[in-house]
Order: C-alpha cells, then sequence, then structure tokens
C-alpha cells in the first residue's frame, strides 16, 4: 500500500505542474506589442448541461487523470485539439477520455502517442493554434463515441450563424469551479473585422470569433473544445478574455486548416497498417 500511496502522490504532484504550465500558457498571452491582456484556457460561462450522449465527438484531454483540454475524434486513430494545450509538454500521462459527458464516470481512456502541433504555430500570438493527437488506439465507436464531421471547406459559416460551443471548463468566473457536467452554450459568428477592433489586435484567416451576451461565453479549460453548427466542426476553442465579458471569443477555423489535418489524419493511417 505505501508503494501504491507514493505512486499516486508522485502523479498527483506531476498533474499539478503540468496544469500550471498550461494555465500560465494563458495567462501570460502573447509577449508582443498591442497583445491581448490575460488570455485564458476557455471554459463555459452561463451554458447548460448537455444531454447524456448528445455529443460523441467530444473528448476531454487529461494530466496524470486530470482535465485541462478538450478535444475533437477525428477518426479512430486522431484527435483535434490546439496547440497551446500539448506544445512542449510531455506526453507522458496524457491521455483521452471519450463516451462520457462526466469528468467523474463512464467512458474509455486512451494513451497520447504523440502530439503534433501546426508548424507554424506562435505560442506569443496564438496564430495556428491547433494540434493533432495520434491515439494508442483505435477508438472503438458506439452510439456515444463517433468522429466529428469536418467543415473543410468553409461553406455555411455567416456572420451571424448560431453555432454550439461545449466544454467541461469554469462555470463562473473568477473563483468559479470546474463543471464536472459537460455543458452547451449556443453563441454567434462575429465579423472578423469587428473581433479585431474589440480585441485591439490582429485576427486573421485562420480565425473565426464567436460571441454572446455579457455572462456567457468561454472560459478557462475549453480550450481546444469543439465549435460545431448542427454537429459539423468548424471551429475549435483557442483562446478568450477571461472570462463572459462580452469580449469575443477567439476560434481556430477548421477550414483554413483542413489540408493539414488530412494530412496528420493520413500519417497516421500509415503508421498503424
Amino acid at each position: 500500500m505505501a508503494g501504491t500511496r507514493s505512486r499516486w502522490a508522485r502523479a498527483a504532484r506531476q498533474a499539478a505542474a503540468f496544469i500550471v504550465l498550461v494555465g500560465a500558457a494563458f495567462s501570460a498571452g502573447p509577449a508582443v506589442a498591442a497583445a491581448p491582456a490575460s488570455l485564458t484556457a476557455p471554459h463555459i460561462v452561463g451554458g447548460s448541461t448537455a444531454p447524456g450522449g448528445f455529443y460523441p465527438y467530444q473528448v476531454s484531454l487529461r494530466a496524470f487523470g486530470t482535465h485541462f483540454c478538450g478535444g475533437t475524434i477525428l477518426d479512430d486513430m486522431t484527435v483535434l485539439t490546439t496547440a497551446t494545450c500539448v506544445q512542449g509538454q510531455p506526453i507522458t500521462g496524457i491521455t483521452v477520455a471519450v463516451g462520457s459527458n462526466k469528468l467523474n464516470e463512464g467512458g474509455e481512456i486512451y494513451q497520447v502517442s504523440q502530439a503534433i502541433s501546426h508548424p507554424d504555430y506562435n505560442p506569443q500570438t496564438l496564430v495556428n493554434d491547433i494540434a493533432v493527437l495520434h491515439i494508442k488506439g483505435p477508438i472503438y465507436f458506439s452510439e456515444k463515441v463517433q468522429p466529428a464531421r469536418l467543415d473543410s471547406q468553409g461553406t455555411g459559416v455567416d456572420v451571424g450563424q448560431r453555432l454550439t460551443a461545449t466544454g467541461w471548463g469554469l462555470t463562473s468566473y473568477p473563483g468559479g469551479s470546474q463543471s464536472n457536467d459537460l455543458q452547451q452554450l449556443g453563441v454567434s459568428v462575429i465579423d472578423t473585422n469587428d473581433c479585431a477592433r474589440e480585441w485591439n489586435y490582429p485576427i486573421g484567416s485562420g480565425h473565426l470569433c464567436t460571441a454572446t451576451v455579457p455572462g456567457q461565453g468561454l472560459c478557462q479549460g475549453d480550450s481546444g473544445g469543439p465549435i460545431t453548427a448542427t454537429h459539423v466542426l468548424v471551429a475549435i476553442a483557442s483562446y478568450n478574455k477571461p472570462c463572459a465579458q462580452g469580449v469575443p471569443d477567439v476560434n481556430t477555423r477548421i477550414s483554413a486548416y483542413a489540408d493539414w489535418i488530412a494530412e496528420q489524419m493520413n500519417r497516421s493511417s500509415r503508421t498503424t497498417a
């Protein structure tokens, strides 16, 4: 028993250190002129509890069992998330949990074998904030575990369109706690130029901005999670101004990286063939 307690204590210390590193990466923000102040990994504030099994592509990324980011199933060997969640972090101890809307029960756990961030990812400006995780799979599909459909062409995502964000992030800020139940929130697409003016910071074609009323939005812990249009993945949560202050959330647009995503998925298929 003493050896078991020692191993669990060591794992807990490692998980805590990992979460601190991820949080520090967000809170520091881009180290450039006119950078946004206090960027953070998003969690959902002001959302509602998602129905069981309603988002079968949603995954929880965990460090030594502790949730720290969201992700989306691409196929039975790959998961999509943000580079901010995994860049420079050790793979040891990182797993993905699938098939449950609750963090503390159900679902299946898979180890991550490799994390590949976009080669042009910039941790200071958070440009090209996207990464693919190769899983020690295969992930077994079921009614509650399915790959997402991707918006590879960027069609049908218009200013004002309603999208859905999901995640296990903080439900209030400051001083909020992480949600054990997956949360969902309706958000609207914001014009890129308007978004840039709100941030006083460059927003590019690889971004998709969303917003809702003050008191609702993404917050710490939702980063990497899916932003969908009728269950089609159009973006993944990247960064925000904590939290739910009425400033648009900035997400990574899927269609801008469709070729790169496909290349990483093909690489996974070749590796396991």
